[in-house]
C-alpha cells in the first residue's frame, strides 16, 4: 500500500474545502493509500512520497527538511512564491508600460496565512505598515474601503 504523507504547517487548514488536495487526498483514501497530515516538522516520516502544503509565501526551512526526509517529494523545490521570487516581469514605478497588468501582492493571499497564529500587536501592524504590508485587510476593512 502506497504512504502519502502530506506536510503542512501546524496552524494548517488542510480540511478547508478550497483546497484541491483535500479533494485528491479524498480519493486516494477511498482508494486505499494510507495518508498521513504531519504538522510537525520534527517528525519522522516513513512515507513513499511526501506532499510540502505550507501556505505561506515562505516556507520555513524546517518544514522542507521534513519533507525531503522521503525520497519523492512534491512541492519541495519552490520554498519561496513571493512575485519577486517567481518573475522577472515586473513593472516598477516609473516604467514606461501602458498595457495590462495583473496587481498581486508579494505575499501570498494578501499574506492572511502568514499572520495566522501570530498575534496582531500595535508594534506588528506598525511593521507591516513601513514594510507595505496589507494592513488594509489585516483591520478589517475592504482595500477598496475609504
Amino acid at each position: 500500500m502506497i504512504h502519502v504523507a502530506i506536510v503542512v504547517h501546524r496552524h494548517a487548514r488542510l480540511v478547508a474545502n478550497s483546497y484541491w488536495l483535500r479533494a485528491i487526498a479524498e480519493c486516494w483514501h477511498d482508494s486505499g493509500v494510507r495518508l498521513s497530515v504531519v504538522t510537525d516538522p520534527k517528525a519522522r516520516i516513513e512515507a513513499d512520497i511526501a506532499i510540502l502544503h505550507v501556505d505561506l509565501t515562505v516556507t520555513p526551512p524546517d518544514y522542507i527538511a521534513c519533507a525531503h526526509r522521503c525520497a519523492v517529494v512534491v512541492n519541495g523545490a519552490v520554498p519561496d512564491i513571493s512575485k519577486r521570487a517567481i518573475n522577472a516581469h515586473l513593472l516598477r514605478r516609473g516604467d514606461r508600460y501602458e498595457g495590462p497588468v495583473i496587481v498581486k501582492t508579494n505575499r501570498n493571499c494578501a499574506g492572511h496565512p502568514g499572520a495566522v497564529g501570530r498575534a496582531l500587536t500595535p508594534e506588528r501592524l506598525a511593521r507591516l505598515d513601513a514594510a507595505g504590508g496589507p494592513t488594509d485587510i489585516i483591520r478589517g476593512r475592504s482595500p477598496a474601503a475609504p
